[in-house]
């Protein structure tokens, strides 16, 4: 999806309306090697991140259970600025969920990306979730709430 970004000036305090419309289109996200999805950055440091052990879906559920042990979701608080100061202090949104999960998943080896959107079958909010690559397939998590998704569970034999 394109984003395009809408900017409003008004001299007046008056009431005003305004109607945006816009349609949703999937792209496939071509399969890439997943080495660029592997390295510390600006809101992923390794720092205090745990080492996990077992087979990799194992990993990717003990760090789901690891952070939904840690975090809280509070917006009030949400201005966060690292994956390990989100574990730290406990508390997050699905941003900094994502994060936390990202360094998880990077520090054991497992490619892990943010994805940014609106989710299937939710039409009116933004939300952000994980994708890990496990094998050959990009499988969406949601840190936030804790699911792997329903076809990396059966792909697997879970």
């Amino acid at each position: 999806m394109w984003n395009e970004f809408l900017d409003i000036e008004m001299k007046d305090k008056v009431e005003a309306e305004i109607t945006i419309s816009y349609s949703l289109y999937r792209r496939p996200i071509g399969d890439i090697s997943g080495e660029d999805f592997l390295s510390e950055s600006r809101y992923i440091k390794f720092k205090d991140i745990p080492n996990l052990e077992g087979e990799n879906l194992t990993k990717v559920r003990n760090a789901l259970m690891i952070i939904k042990g840690k975090m809280k979701y509070d917006k009030e608080k949400a201005k966060v600025k690292s994956a390990s100061s989100s574990l730290r202090l406990g508390y997050g949104v699905c941003v900094n969920f994502s994060h936390a999960f990202i360094a998880m998943m990077r520090k054991n080896g497992i490619p892990a990306r943010i994805v940014v959107g609106i989710p299937p079958g939710i039409y009116d909010a933004a939300h952000a979730w994980v994708q890990v690559k496990l094998d050959k397939h990009w499988i969406d998590v949601d840190p936030t709430v804790g699911i792997v998704t329903r076809f990396c569970l059966m792909h697997r034999g879970a």
